[in-house]
Protein backbone atom coordinates (compact mmCIF):
# COMPACT_ATOMS: atom_id res chain seq x y z
CA UNK A 1 0.00 0.00 0.00
CA UNK A 2 2.87 2.39 0.70
CA UNK A 3 3.86 2.34 -3.01
CA UNK A 4 0.59 4.07 -3.83
CA UNK A 5 1.74 7.14 -1.90
CA UNK A 6 5.31 7.15 -3.23
CA UNK A 7 4.66 7.04 -6.97
CA UNK A 8 4.54 10.40 -8.72
CA UNK A 9 2.01 10.85 -11.58
CA UNK A 10 3.54 11.57 -15.00
CA UNK A 11 0.41 12.68 -16.89
CA UNK A 12 -3.35 13.18 -16.41
CA UNK A 13 -4.07 9.47 -16.74
CA UNK A 14 -1.53 8.74 -14.02
CA UNK A 15 -3.13 11.40 -11.83
CA UNK A 16 -6.58 9.83 -12.13
CA UNK A 17 -5.23 6.31 -11.52
CA UNK A 18 -3.13 7.54 -8.63
CA UNK A 19 -6.09 9.14 -6.84
CA UNK A 20 -8.34 6.14 -7.43
CA UNK A 21 -5.69 3.86 -5.93
CA UNK A 22 -5.34 6.16 -2.93
CA UNK A 23 -9.00 5.41 -2.25
CA UNK A 24 -9.37 1.75 -3.23
CA UNK A 25 -6.20 0.44 -1.57
CA UNK A 26 -6.89 1.96 1.89
CA UNK A 27 -10.53 0.87 1.59
CA UNK A 28 -9.51 -2.78 1.09
CA UNK A 29 -7.08 -2.59 4.01
CA UNK A 30 -9.61 -0.92 6.31
CA UNK A 31 -12.34 -3.42 5.48
CA UNK A 32 -9.92 -6.25 6.20
CA UNK A 33 -8.54 -4.84 9.48
CA UNK A 34 -11.80 -3.40 10.81
CA UNK A 35 -10.08 -0.82 13.05
CA UNK A 36 -11.95 0.84 15.88
CA UNK A 37 -11.28 4.21 14.27
CA UNK A 38 -9.38 5.69 11.33
CA UNK A 39 -7.45 8.96 11.74
CA UNK A 40 -6.44 11.02 8.71
CA UNK A 41 -4.24 14.10 8.34
CA UNK A 42 -3.99 16.87 5.68
CA UNK A 43 -6.72 18.05 3.32
CA UNK A 44 -6.31 15.80 0.28
CA UNK A 45 -5.67 12.66 2.32
CA UNK A 46 -8.73 13.51 4.39
CA UNK A 47 -10.92 13.71 1.28
CA UNK A 48 -9.59 10.44 -0.11
CA UNK A 49 -9.94 8.60 3.19
CA UNK A 50 -13.47 9.87 3.77
CA UNK A 51 -14.41 8.32 0.42
CA UNK A 52 -12.48 5.16 1.31
CA UNK A 53 -14.41 4.53 4.55
CA UNK A 54 -17.83 5.40 3.12
CA UNK A 55 -20.32 2.62 3.82
CA UNK A 56 -17.93 0.63 6.05
CA UNK A 57 -19.27 1.91 9.36
CA UNK A 58 -15.72 2.69 10.48
CA UNK A 59 -15.58 6.05 12.27
CA UNK A 60 -13.02 8.47 10.91
CA UNK A 61 -11.38 11.51 12.47
CA UNK A 62 -9.90 14.01 10.01
CA UNK A 63 -7.43 16.70 10.97
CA UNK A 64 -6.30 19.94 9.34
CA UNK A 65 -2.60 20.63 10.01
CA UNK A 66 -2.11 23.90 8.11
CA UNK A 67 -3.87 27.23 7.75
CA UNK A 68 -6.83 26.30 5.48
CA UNK A 69 -7.58 29.92 4.67
CA UNK A 70 -4.10 31.08 3.67
CA UNK A 71 -3.04 27.72 2.21
CA UNK A 72 -6.00 27.05 -0.03
CA UNK A 73 -6.45 23.93 -2.11
CA UNK A 74 -7.34 23.92 -5.84
CA UNK A 75 -11.06 24.55 -6.38
CA UNK A 76 -11.99 20.90 -6.91
CA UNK A 77 -10.36 19.89 -3.62
CA UNK A 78 -11.97 22.81 -1.77
CA UNK A 79 -15.40 21.67 -3.01
CA UNK A 80 -14.74 18.05 -2.05
CA UNK A 81 -13.44 19.03 1.37
CA UNK A 82 -16.46 21.16 2.25
CA UNK A 83 -18.90 18.53 1.01
CA UNK A 84 -17.21 15.50 2.56
CA UNK A 85 -15.97 16.79 5.94
CA UNK A 86 -19.53 16.78 7.37
CA UNK A 87 -19.46 12.96 7.04
CA UNK A 88 -16.43 12.68 9.34
CA UNK A 89 -16.99 11.53 12.91
CA UNK A 90 -14.87 14.46 14.08
CA UNK A 91 -12.70 17.25 12.69
CA UNK A 92 -9.57 18.17 14.64
CA UNK A 93 -8.11 21.66 14.27
CA UNK A 94 -4.96 23.03 15.86
CA UNK A 95 -6.25 26.46 16.89
CA UNK A 96 -9.52 27.97 18.05
CA UNK A 97 -9.29 30.63 15.36
CA UNK A 98 -9.76 28.09 12.56
CA UNK A 99 -13.04 26.93 14.14
CA UNK A 100 -14.88 29.81 12.50
CA UNK A 101 -13.77 28.57 9.08
CA UNK A 102 -14.95 25.02 9.81
CA UNK A 103 -18.30 26.10 11.25
CA UNK A 104 -19.27 27.29 7.79
CA UNK A 105 -19.81 23.71 6.60
CA UNK A 106 -19.65 21.26 9.54
CA UNK A 107 -21.67 21.11 12.76
CA UNK A 108 -20.00 22.59 15.81
CA UNK A 109 -20.21 19.45 17.97
CA UNK A 110 -17.94 17.64 15.51
CA UNK A 111 -15.20 20.27 15.72
CA UNK A 112 -12.40 19.74 18.25
CA UNK A 113 -9.33 21.90 18.87
CA UNK A 114 -6.25 19.90 19.85
CA UNK A 115 -2.84 21.60 19.51
CA UNK A 116 0.41 19.96 18.53
CA UNK A 117 2.33 18.45 21.43
CA UNK A 118 5.61 20.02 22.42
CA UNK A 119 8.35 17.48 21.88
CA UNK A 120 11.93 18.07 22.95
CA UNK A 121 15.01 15.93 23.21
CA UNK A 122 15.83 14.97 26.78
CA UNK A 123 19.46 15.99 26.23
CA UNK A 124 20.63 18.98 24.25
CA UNK A 125 23.86 17.82 22.67
CA UNK A 126 26.42 20.49 21.86
CA UNK A 127 27.22 21.31 18.27
CA UNK A 128 29.24 23.92 16.43
CA UNK A 129 27.52 27.30 16.18
CA UNK A 130 27.74 29.17 12.88
CA UNK A 131 27.89 32.43 14.85
CA UNK A 132 31.08 33.98 16.27
CA UNK A 133 31.64 33.18 19.94
CA UNK A 134 30.37 35.89 22.24
CA UNK A 135 28.08 37.52 19.67
CA UNK A 136 24.57 38.15 21.08
CA UNK A 137 22.17 36.34 18.77
CA UNK A 138 18.54 36.73 17.73
CA UNK A 139 17.23 33.38 16.50
CA UNK A 140 14.48 32.25 14.13
CA UNK A 141 13.52 28.92 12.64
CA UNK A 142 11.45 27.73 9.69
CA UNK A 143 11.36 27.03 5.96
CA UNK A 144 12.78 29.85 3.88
CA UNK A 145 9.49 30.71 2.20
CA UNK A 146 7.45 33.89 1.86
CA UNK A 147 4.88 32.66 4.39
CA UNK A 148 7.51 32.70 7.16
CA UNK A 149 8.18 36.41 6.65
CA UNK A 150 11.97 36.31 6.93
CA UNK A 151 12.16 39.35 4.65
CA UNK A 152 10.21 41.22 7.32
CA UNK A 153 12.60 39.91 9.97
CA UNK A 154 15.69 41.03 8.04
CA UNK A 155 14.34 44.57 7.57
CA UNK A 156 13.31 44.77 11.22
CA UNK A 157 16.65 43.45 12.42
CA UNK A 158 18.47 46.01 10.26
CA UNK A 159 16.50 48.85 11.87
CA UNK A 160 16.75 47.45 15.42
CA UNK A 161 20.53 47.07 15.23
CA UNK A 162 21.32 50.43 13.63
CA UNK A 163 22.96 51.37 16.96
CA UNK A 164 23.81 47.77 17.94
CA UNK A 165 26.17 46.40 15.29
CA UNK A 166 27.43 43.73 17.70
CA UNK A 167 24.18 41.72 17.41
CA UNK A 168 23.72 38.84 14.98
CA UNK A 169 20.74 37.02 13.48
CA UNK A 170 20.56 33.25 13.04
CA UNK A 171 17.87 31.86 10.70
CA UNK A 172 17.73 28.06 10.74
CA UNK A 173 15.99 26.32 7.86
CA UNK A 174 16.14 25.81 4.12
CA UNK A 175 13.88 26.78 1.25
CA UNK A 176 13.40 28.45 -2.11
CA UNK A 177 13.93 32.00 -0.79
CA UNK A 178 17.50 31.43 0.44
CA UNK A 179 19.21 33.41 -2.36
CA UNK A 180 16.60 36.18 -2.19
CA UNK A 181 17.11 36.53 1.58
CA UNK A 182 20.89 36.41 1.35
CA UNK A 183 20.81 39.17 -1.26
CA UNK A 184 18.40 41.22 0.86
CA UNK A 185 20.75 40.93 3.85
CA UNK A 186 23.61 42.08 1.61
CA UNK A 187 21.59 45.05 0.33
CA UNK A 188 20.67 46.03 3.89
CA UNK A 189 24.35 45.97 4.86
CA UNK A 190 23.93 43.24 7.48
CA UNK A 191 25.06 40.16 5.53
CA UNK A 192 28.13 39.58 7.72
CA UNK A 193 25.85 39.46 10.81
CA UNK A 194 23.13 37.19 9.40
CA UNK A 195 23.72 33.44 9.40
CA UNK A 196 21.88 30.88 7.26
CA UNK A 197 23.14 27.44 8.35
CA UNK A 198 20.35 25.60 6.52
CA UNK A 199 18.71 22.63 8.19
CA UNK A 200 20.16 22.18 11.65
CA UNK A 201 20.32 18.72 13.19
CA UNK A 202 19.90 20.00 16.73
CA UNK A 203 18.05 23.34 16.76
CA UNK A 204 17.52 23.07 20.52
CA UNK A 205 21.19 23.75 21.12
CA UNK A 206 21.15 26.86 18.93
CA UNK A 207 17.95 28.10 20.57
CA UNK A 208 19.55 27.82 23.98
CA UNK A 209 22.47 29.99 22.83
CA UNK A 210 20.19 32.80 21.59
CA UNK A 211 19.14 35.86 23.58
CA UNK A 212 15.62 35.76 22.17
CA UNK A 213 13.52 34.25 19.38
CA UNK A 214 11.43 35.90 16.65
CA UNK A 215 8.52 34.40 14.70
CA UNK A 216 7.86 36.76 11.78
CA UNK A 217 5.37 34.60 9.84
CA UNK A 218 2.68 36.08 7.62
CA UNK A 219 0.49 33.09 8.50
CA UNK A 220 0.83 29.82 10.40
CA UNK A 221 -0.95 26.52 10.86
CA UNK A 222 0.47 25.97 14.31
CA UNK A 223 3.91 27.46 15.12
CA UNK A 224 5.87 24.57 16.61
CA UNK A 225 9.09 26.59 16.40
CA UNK A 226 7.58 29.17 18.74
CA UNK A 227 6.71 26.48 21.27
CA UNK A 228 10.23 25.05 21.09
CA UNK A 229 11.76 28.45 21.75
CA UNK A 230 9.47 29.17 24.69
CA UNK A 231 10.16 25.73 26.16
CA UNK A 232 13.87 26.53 25.96
CA UNK A 233 13.16 29.44 28.31
CA UNK A 234 14.10 32.24 25.94
CA UNK A 235 11.97 35.31 25.34
CA UNK A 236 9.93 35.26 22.14
CA UNK A 237 8.45 37.89 19.86
CA UNK A 238 5.76 36.72 17.44
CA UNK A 239 3.80 38.38 14.68
CA UNK A 240 0.11 38.21 15.57
CA UNK A 241 -0.63 36.37 12.35
CA UNK A 242 -3.43 33.95 11.58
CA UNK A 243 -3.36 31.48 13.25
CA UNK A 244 -1.68 30.39 16.48
CA UNK A 245 0.62 32.96 18.10
CA UNK A 246 -2.10 34.81 20.01
CA UNK A 247 -3.34 31.49 21.43
CA UNK A 248 0.14 30.57 22.62
CA UNK A 249 1.53 33.92 23.82
CA UNK A 250 -0.11 36.22 26.34
CA UNK A 251 1.32 39.58 25.34
CA UNK A 252 3.86 41.03 27.78
CA UNK A 253 3.40 38.05 30.10
CA UNK A 254 5.22 35.15 28.46
CA UNK A 255 6.22 36.82 25.20
CA UNK A 256 5.53 39.78 22.95
CA UNK A 257 3.01 40.02 20.12
CA UNK A 258 3.37 42.58 17.32
CA UNK A 259 0.95 43.43 14.49
CA UNK A 260 1.29 41.14 11.50
CA UNK A 261 3.73 42.32 8.77
CA UNK A 262 4.53 45.48 10.78
CA UNK A 263 8.26 46.11 10.35
CA UNK A 264 8.37 49.15 12.65
CA UNK A 265 6.59 47.40 15.52
CA UNK A 266 8.78 44.33 15.20
CA UNK A 267 11.98 46.39 15.11
CA UNK A 268 10.92 48.32 18.24
CA UNK A 269 10.17 45.13 20.14
CA UNK A 270 13.48 43.61 19.07
CA UNK A 271 15.33 46.75 20.16
CA UNK A 272 13.53 46.64 23.51
CA UNK A 273 14.65 43.09 24.24
CA UNK A 274 18.19 43.83 23.06
CA UNK A 275 18.41 46.57 25.68
CA UNK A 276 16.48 44.97 28.54
CA UNK A 277 18.11 41.78 29.82
CA UNK A 278 15.80 41.59 32.82
CA UNK A 279 12.72 41.64 30.61
CA UNK A 280 14.18 38.95 28.37
CA UNK A 281 14.79 36.71 31.34
CA UNK A 282 11.37 37.24 32.94
CA UNK A 283 9.51 36.58 29.68
CA UNK A 284 11.61 33.48 29.06
CA UNK A 285 11.03 32.08 32.54
CA UNK A 286 7.25 32.50 32.28
CA UNK A 287 7.27 31.08 28.76
CA UNK A 288 9.00 27.90 29.93
CA UNK A 289 6.36 27.47 32.63
CA UNK A 290 3.30 28.28 30.51
CA UNK A 291 4.04 26.03 27.53
CA UNK A 292 3.83 22.98 29.76
CA UNK A 293 0.15 22.90 28.81
CA UNK A 294 1.33 21.56 25.44
CA UNK A 295 3.17 18.59 26.96
CA UNK A 296 2.66 15.25 25.14
CA UNK A 297 0.79 13.79 28.13
CA UNK A 298 -1.78 16.59 28.14
CA UNK A 299 -2.24 16.70 24.36
CA UNK A 300 -2.43 12.91 23.96
CA UNK A 301 -5.03 12.75 26.72
CA UNK A 302 -7.22 15.03 24.57
CA UNK A 303 -6.76 12.71 21.59
CA UNK A 304 -7.57 9.66 23.70
CA UNK A 305 -10.74 11.30 25.01
CA UNK A 306 -11.87 12.14 21.47
CA UNK A 307 -11.10 8.63 20.17
CA UNK A 308 -13.03 7.11 23.08
CA UNK A 309 -16.02 9.34 22.34
CA UNK A 310 -16.00 8.51 18.63
CA UNK A 311 -15.64 4.75 19.07
CA UNK A 312 -18.55 4.59 21.50
CA UNK A 313 -20.96 5.24 18.65
CA UNK A 314 -19.24 2.87 16.24
CA UNK A 315 -21.58 0.72 14.19
CA UNK A 316 -19.79 -1.53 11.71
CA UNK A 317 -22.01 -3.62 9.45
Amino acid sequence: ASDVYKRQPRHIGDTVTHNVQRITVPRRVLKYLRPDVAISFTARMNVQNLIAVHGTGIPIIVSERNNPIAQRQPLEWEVLRKNLYPYASALVLQTRSVRRWAQGFISGEKIHVIPNPLTQENEISEEISPCPKGMPIVCSLGRLTRSKGFDILLKSFSIATADKPQWGLLIMGEGEERRFLEEMARTLGIRERVFFPGRVKNPSYQLNQAKFFVLSSRHEGFPNALLEAMAAGIAAIAADCPFGPSEIITHDVDGLLVPNEDIDSLSRSMHLLMEDREKRESLGARARKNVKRYSPDIVMAQWEELISRVTQVREIP
